[in-house]
């Protein structure tokens, strides 16, 4: 009876167990789908809200290049009828006038002369033969123009065109408002550094031609001009006794950064044993072009090869590969990846984890040796201390110094240092390979315990799967180093140890 009573009752929990474990498994269900339906929606909206900040981007630059127009459009209308010229020097009871008929005569040689006034700037500091800007107000900007257009054609005027005898240059240019004339100043000092290929001004707006370009382009503020400016930082990294170059460089939409690699890395390469260069260089490796010939030519020559090739940057187009690690020696890198970031960037986060061998530092550690020490010649050094004049001092503290002194001279000269090595010697059985599947272990490990759920279960095999393998190689180098050790080794010496 009791047995049969104890049958139904464990029975019951089985069947209460059940139901609990049914009941459990559809909770988890629901809230499985529940999460995924969560998922997706903000899934749908990062894609949403990247969308939306690309457009907002796209439109604020367009108003701020509206903006910047409009600026110097209202800043060049005080100075739309004036002309700057320069080169021309200072003479006492000189007709300015008059070279402005013969600068007409010569660039526009069937034209009458136009209506204009002509000052010096700075005029009361100015000597014979100094150099000064000649400001020329015209009465019709039509007049302006032409004589502007007419130089700008020619570009080659010269002093003694004025009736001068030399053969200097004279230069005319817009007058600019302060901004204008900054910008354009920007401007002249990258095409001296060879990265534009022309500059000019054009009713109060600053044009650029980048080198190697077919058109210019209109440049409102220097932000504008960054985009012709491939910029770079440069890390001279000592890494386990290597010179390591870290090259990070940032080269602006439709920039050919191909010069500027090719000038630093001629400059820098033969320093360095190894090369890493790491950023968004705007060079797609993804599609046939000039830009990418080009570059490619150049990691060519310097044996530099990039170590992935995933696309980087998502658009709504398709994507591209723009940010790059690129490097002399890809067998160093132990490990790369790329990371997105949906509804802040539409360019992933490159990372890699380099692998270099870092020997622990030598550190020595010196001491008297109170056990290895001549005790004789100790006892005779102190017997022969003048211990006489100790009983001479009158004053306490010049017998204190004395003593002192002299045991002080005796114990560190028959108290010999000794100085010890503290690093350990290296296992020997611990190899390159050991060290390698140790470090993927340990990498394979972190990206579990990250993991997202829905992965989090094949992270976990592949660590399983690393880590046994790891542990498999240690002991089959612990095995083969004691094998090798006691197969070359004399027996006789064996056992004294």
């Amino acid at each position: 009876m009791l047995m049969g009573q104890f049958t139904e009752t464990r029975a019951m929990i089985d069947g209460l167990r059940n139901d609990i474990n049914t009941k459990i498994d559809a909770v988890k269900s629901d809230l499985e789908e529940k999460l995924n339906d969560v998922k997706l929606d903000i899934n749908s909206l990062k894609v949403e809200c990247t969308t939306k900040f690309a457009t907002n981007d796209a439109a604020l630059k367009s108003i701020n290049d509206r903006l910047g127009s409009v600026s110097q459009n209202v800043g060049a209308l005080e100075f739309r009828n004036e002309l700057i010229i320069s080169g021309i020097p200072f003479q006492s009871g000189e007709n300015l006038y008059a070279y402005l008929q013969e600068i007409c005569k010569e660039l526009l040689p069937s034209t009458s002369n136009p209506l204009a006034s002509c000052k010096r700037m700075k005029l009361e500091s100015l000597k014979n033969g100094d150099e000064s800007l000649v400001v020329v107000e015209f009465a019709l900007k039509s007049a302006r123009d032409e004589v502007y257009s007419a130089y700008m054609r020619r570009c080659d005027l010269k002093l003694r065109h004025l009736g001068l005898n030399s053969d200097r240059r004279v230069y005319i240019n817009e007058n600019l408002d302060t901004a204008a004339r900054k910008l354009k100043s920007a401007a002249l000092r990258l095409k001296k550094a060879g990265k534009l290929a022309s500059v000019y001004t054009s009713k109060g707006i600053v044009y650029v031609k980048q080198a190697g370009g077919t058109s210019s382009v209109a440049v409102f503020s220097e932000e504008d001009l960054n985009k012709f400016t491939t910029e770079g930082l440069a890390l001279d990294l000592h890494v386990a006794g290597h010179r390591l170059l870290l090259f990070v460089v940032y080269n602006p939409p439709g920039n050919d950064c191909s010069n500027f690699l090719e000038t630093k890395l001629a400059e820098l390469a033969t320093k360095y044993e190894d090369i890493l260069l790491i950023g968004d260089f705007n060079t797609d490796l993804l599609r046939p072009s000039n830009k990418r010939s080009q570059f490619e030519s150049v990691l060519r020559n310097f044996s530099i090869c990039p170590v992935s090739e995933e696309a980087t940057y998502f658009h709504n187009n398709g994507c591209s590969q723009l940010d790059l690690l690129l490097t002399t020696s890809a067998e160093k890198v132990l490990r790369f990846g790329q990371v997105s970031f949906p509804g802040l960037s539409q360019h992933d986060l490159i990372f890699a984890s380099l692998d270099f061998d870092v020997a622990e530092p030598l550190t020595t550690t010196t001491y008297r040796d109170y056990v290895n020490f001549d005790a004789q010649s100790l006892k005779d050094a102190v017997l022969c201390i003048p211990w006489n004049r100790f009983y001479e001092f009158s004053e306490p503290e010049e017998s204190v110094d004395f003593f002192t002194d002299q045991l002080k001279t005796v114990h560190d000269a028959y108290i010999p240092l000794r100085t010890r090595s503290n690093r350990k010697k290296a296992n020997a059985w611990f190899t390159a390979t050991v060290q390698r599947s140790m470090l993927e272990r340990d990498l394979a490990y972190k990206d579990w315990q990250h993991a997202t759920p829905d992965s989090k279960a094949q992270k976990r095999q592949l660590y399983n799967f690393l880590r046994n393998r790891a542990n498999a190689l240690v002991k089959r180098a612990k095995e083969q180093h004691l094998n090798g050790f006691l197969s070359n080794t004399n027996s006789n010496t064996l056992w004294k140890r």
